[in-house]
């Protein structure tokens, strides 16, 4: 809480100014490494997440890869219609419900979410190895708990594990 004296700097203002501006700096920076290693395998940052997700967790409904991806479920389909396309998943009917489909990688997309994890991981390699040891697991920790508390609706237990 910024204090009232008036000869006092609002530390935690700037604080919170100051990791605003390096968060969206560096987030900017990851994305741009991202897009750059991802040019050649003319996939977009969201379908090679997208793509990541369904190797990771299986097969999934539109609606609950949307869950995971926290985004909307047209914007999953049109995912899904951009994988299927290029030959990385394949729409399957879901043995639970007759009504819905599921989607799975193929031995495609097996392989290509692979390289895209190995894509990811010597991406943020490049940046986060900058940190010894120790702070990159303080820095873990901090985040994974940020990230938690800004999630209204789950709490820190039911945080989904992230695929690769």
């Amino acid at each position: 809480m910024p204090t009232t004296d008036a000869t006092q700097p609002h530390v935690e203002e700037d604080v919170i100014g100051d990791l605003t501006h390096l968060f969206f700096r560096l987030g900017r920076r990851v994305r741009h490494r991202a897009n750059k290693q991802l040019a050649p395998t003319g996939m977009t940052a969201s379908q090679a997440r997208a793509l990541r997700t369904i190797d990771f967790h299986g097969p999934l409904r539109i609606v609950d890869l949307a869950r995971k991806l926290d985004i909307g479920a047209r914007s999953a389909g049109d995912i899904v219609d951009m994988l299927v396309d290029g030959g990385f998943v394949e729409r399957n009917p879901d043995p639970d419900d007759r009504r819905s489909i599921r989607v799975s990688v193929n031995d495609e997309g097996s392989r290509r979410a692979e390289e895209l994890r190995q894509m990811r991981r010597e991406g943020a390699e490049e940046i986060f190895t900058t940190l010894p040891a120790g702070k990159q697991r303080d820095l873990l920790a901090l985040l994974t708990e940020l990230e938690a508390a800004s999630r209204p609706e789950c709490s820190p237990q039911q945080a989904e594990p992230k695929p690769g």
